[in-house]
């Protein structure tokens, strides 16, 4: 097991760097993302721990909730129908989904449905698992396909119709040179709080506890 999990981290980080190499965007996850999918179709015996997993979401939530500051609260309340707006279409489309599923895909509609409402993939199933009659492979074959085609597409269109953010240029390509006094051990508390803030979410059973519970306890904190 060691060594599959020593191949699979090899490969991942391999893509990265070839993925940065040639200028992808977000390569250290899309290259890691590629490069992991095309060794399983072609039949590597890679693979990665679900504690690696958890690891992933921890720093990908406590990422998205450093960005929940009083500024950006502001910019929510303000667009706060819109938001409001496209998250019920974004229930009625799945729904729809789900009826489309269950015409024309000849599965039951519990299936259809938990296959086309949007949510992670392993939430998904795990939700689906309550129900006696869901499809679970299919389910989870259905939003990892989403999830890699809206994953690998989105940030090449961005890429080729040039969109971008307003982030100012902060010299990211200079040499940086860090010393011990520059560490912000702040930032390693908060980690070590999130982890122990996902720990006890995961307890009570909170929905995806490591992704959306430490973004919502780091956005409480920076709030």
């Amino acid at each position: 097991m060691i060594k599959q999990y020593a191949l699979g981290f090899g490969i991942a980080l391999a893509g990265a760097f070839i993925a940065n190499a040639f200028g992808m965007p977000i390569p250290w996850m899309l290259g890691a993302l590629i490069f992991t999918a095309i060794c399983r179709i072609l039949g590597v015996n890679n693979g990665a721990h679900k504690n690696f997993r958890k690891t992933g979401q921890l720093i990908v939530g406590v990422s998205i909730g450093l960005y929940f500051s009083p500024q950006v609260n502001e910019v929510l309340i303000d667009q706060s129908l819109y938001i409001i707006a496209g998250s019920v279409s974004t229930v009625f489309l799945s729904i729809a989904g789900a009826w489309f599923l269950y015409k024309f895909s000849h599965q039951n509609f519990t299936t259809a449905y938990f296959a086309s409402t949007v949510g992670g993939a392993s939430e998904m199933v795990v939700i689906a698992e309550r129900k006696a009659n869901a499809n679970l492979p299919l389910i989870a074959s259905a939003h990892s396909l989403r999830i890699l085609i809206v994953v690998v597409s989105i940030p090449f269109i961005y890429q080729y119709l040039r969109i971008h953010g307003d982030l100012i240029d902060m010299g990211s390509n200079l040499p940086v040179k860090i010393s011990i006094t520059d560490i912000d051990w702040y930032f390693f508390l908060l980690f070590a709080c999130a982890i122990v803030a996902g720990f006890l979410l995961q307890k009570i059973r909170f929905p995806n506890a490591w992704l959306v519970g430490t973004m919502l306890f780091t956005a409480v904190l920076t709030s």
